[in-house]
């Protein structure tokens, strides 16, 4: 994140989606940029080190509770540089562990250089709580927390799943399964070749990355792979696929 990022008028920088993913990769690159040339899981572990000695950020373990019915995953303190993970998907869940690192990370940077006010008070932003919610809720962004979630959703998906390996994996699965016309380019619709060769890519994705099924789709989405090749009912049977 470069000198030149504007903020808004409550302190949230205004970034485009691309400015987030080029700023994931900067700091991939300076990181380990191993994921940045081959399709693999990323240096979460790496990226934790780093950020503990390079910038003195604490990142810890511990059950952070619930709130409005949903887990808490993660926790970031900015005033004390701080980050909570929540210990319990250490172990149960790698896939979310992952992205819940990320998308914390992504908050510490950048939310974390100047404070934020929330909407129509006085009050600044110590802390941010994430849940699994956060994560895949299609957000409108209508209020300041629905627009930090989604820059740090994007800051994480572009950490997990760099553009170009992505798309390099993709191909290759699509090569391998003799899908060579059209690869690069995924068109889903609710016949049983077509609901079987997407399961097979999206399997092979995440045997790749290690994200889950949901954010693979969803990444798949938002960098235009995937289309629907019939109806408006063959991508809202896509929710129901995910869910």
């Amino acid at each position: 994140m470069g000198a030149t990022v504007q903020y808004d008028r409550l302190g949230i920088p205004v970034l485009e989606d691309r400015e987030i993913t080029d700023a994931a990769h900067d700091f991939l690159s300076e990181v380990d940029d191993t994921s940045l040339k081959t399709p693999c899981i990323a240096p979460i572990a790496g990226i934790i080190d780093y950020l503990e000695t390079c910038y003195n950020l604490k990142i810890a373990f511990d059950t952070l509770g619930n709130f409005d019915g949903y887990t808490i995953l993660s926790r970031t303190i900015f005033p004390a540089n701080k980050i909570y993970i929540d210990i319990d998907i250490v172990y149960r869940n790698e896939s979310l562990f992952l992205f819940t690192v990320a998308h914390a990370v992504g908050h510490w940077i950048l939310h974390g250089k100047k404070k934020i006010r929330l909407q129509q008070s006085n009050r600044t932003l110590k802390f941010v709580d994430d849940s699994e919610l956060d994560f895949w809720m299609d957000k409108r962004l209508g209020t300041p927390k629905d627009l930090i979630e989604h820059q740090a959703n994007v800051f994480a998906t572009s950490i997990l799943m760099p553009k170009k390996t992505f798309l390099t994996a993709v191909i290759v699965k699509q090569m391998r399964m003799g899908i060579a016309r059209k690869a690069g380019k995924i068109y889903l619709n609710q016949t049983s070749s077509s609901v079987r060769d997407f399961n097979e890519i999206v399997s092979y994705l995440h045997s790749i990355f290690g994200t889950s099924k949901q954010s693979i789709i969803l990444r798949l989405k938002s960098l235009n792979i995937l289309s629907f090749s019939g109806s408006k009912e063959d991508e809202s049977f896509l929710y129901t696929y995910m869910n």
